[in-house]
C-alpha cells in the first residue's frame, strides 16, 4: 500500500499524518495525546486506488464519522452520520479539530451543540434532527 510519504505535496501539508503513515493512525495518536475517546478508528477497505492512507473512519456505536485529506490545501474533510443517515459534512483546518468533533459526537453530544462548540465551515448540519 502506498503511504503519504509517496506524495510530496500532501506530505508537506500533513506532517502529522506523515509521522504516523495514515490518517487513521494520526487520528488515533492525536486522540491518545489529548486523552479523549474517539472510538474505533480505521482505514476503510476498498480505497487503495485512491490512497487509503488519506481516509479514516471513526466509529463509536451508531455514530460514524469519516475524515479525509484535501490534496490541494491543508484541509480535513469530515462527514458525520448516525446509522445509515448522513447528518452533515464540513471541513477542519487541523487534526485536533477533527478529534474534538469526533470525541464530542462519540460522547453523545448533539451535533448542533458540538458545532457551536467546534465550528466547521461547510454544510453542517443537514436535516432537522441533528442527533
Amino acid at each position: 500500500m502506498r503511504t503519504i510519504r509517496d506524495v510530496s505535496v500532501e506530505a508537506e501539508l500533513y506532517p502529522e499524518v506523515v509521522a504516523h503513515g495514515t490518517l487513521a493512525r494520526a487520528v488515533s495518536a492525536a486522540a491518545a495525546r489529548r486523552g479523549v475517546d474517539v472510538g474505533n478508528v480505521s482505514t476503510p477497505a476498498g480505497y487503495e486506488h485512491l490512497g487509503a492512507w488519506r481516509f479514516a473512519v471513526i466509529e463509536c456505536g451508531a455514530q460514524r464519522m469519516s475524515a479525509y485529506l484535501s490534496p490541494a490545501e491543508r484541509q480535513f474533510g469530515i462527514g458525520i452520520a448516525r446509522g445509515p443517515r448522513i447528518r452533515g459534512e464540513g471541513t477542519a483546518g487541523s487534526l485536533d479539530a477533527v478529534v474534538d468533533v469526533a470525541a464530542a459526537w462519540c460522547a453523545g453530544m448533539p451535533l448542533r451543540q458540538a458545532l457551536r462548540r467546534f465550528p466547521l465551515p461547510g454544510k453542517l448540519p443537514m436535516g432537522m434532527d441533528a442527533r
